[in-house]
């Protein structure tokens, strides 16, 4: 024999029997405790995120800064300028590249002479003094975004884009006044055992990446040629020299 139920279904009605003895505000409980559980877990993986993300921070900073001066290596200076010199990539395949406009860069070369001396007078300690002034007055007179380089040893080299030939040479000789009165410089009471530099200036303008990286080649070149022209200088103590016109051009 075949029974029914009418209305509602049996399993209905007794599903609802049993939420109805049940408070669903009783339940939270558990997913609240759930839920406390994952944003404590979320916070604590925010912050081990936040503290690799520093660490990696400092590394390349580490990486890329020269520990005495704080300015750019030779590693950081050519990612800061590959990365300043990226938004003219997208000329490199312009079919009438002569249209496009011309951008001015310089390279300074600033070179201590007779650092040996320095070192030999005062000391090491002496030498390293010497150094971060100079680096700090390279900071001083040039703009933020030169891109600031401990080429090596008493060596400095700065990279400077979209700046005309005047006002490098301005902030080059402005460098040089700098230096000149700077006590830190002064290794003794003779006036003749202040610290000097030579600078070699090199200018030329791009149109494209591709031509900016092969310009500044020939810059260094031209400057390093140009900061040894001032050191044959007599009588000369800070001396800037330039390099020949004949640069003053690129693809």
């Amino acid at each position: 024999m075949l029974f029914t139920i009418r209305g509602e279904g049996f399993i209905t009605q007794f599903i609802r029997s049993i939420f109805r003895n049940t408070s669903f505000e009783d339940r939270p409980a558990a997913n609240q405790n759930e839920l406390d559980r994952r944003q404590y877990d979320n916070l604590i993986l925010a912050q081990e995120i936040d503290r690799l993300k520093a660490e990696n921070r400092e590394l390349r900073r580490v990486a890329t800064a020269d520990p005495l001066t704080g300015l750019y290596n030779r590693r950081g200076g050519k990612a800061e300028l590959d990365r300043m010199l990226a938004p003219f990539k997208r000329h490199e395949h312009d079919h009438v590249s002569s249209a496009l406009p011309l951008t001015e860069v310089s390279v300074v070369i600033i070179d201590v002479d007779d650092f040996k001396e320095v070192n030999d007078v005062g000391g090491h300690a002496t030498g390293d003094q010497v150094l971060v002034a100079i680096a700090r007055h390279l900071q001083h007179e040039f703009r933020s975004d030169d891109i600031i380089i401990r080429w090596g040893g008493d060596e400095f080299m700065v990279y400077l884009i979209g700046a005309t030939q005047e006002t490098v040479l301005k902030r080059s000789q402005e460098l040089v006044a700098a230096l000149t009165i700077d006590p830190m410089l002064k290794l003794g009471n003779n006036p003749a055992q202040h610290v000097t530099c030579s600078i070699g200036i090199a200018h030329g303008k791009f149109r494209t990446e591709r031509g900016a990286h092969s310009l500044i080649e020939t810059l260094r070149s031209a400057a390093d040629m140009a900061m040894y022209e001032a050191k044959r200088i007599e009588g000369c103590k800070s001396c800037i020299a330039t390099a020949p016109d004949n640069i003053d051009a690129a693809p």
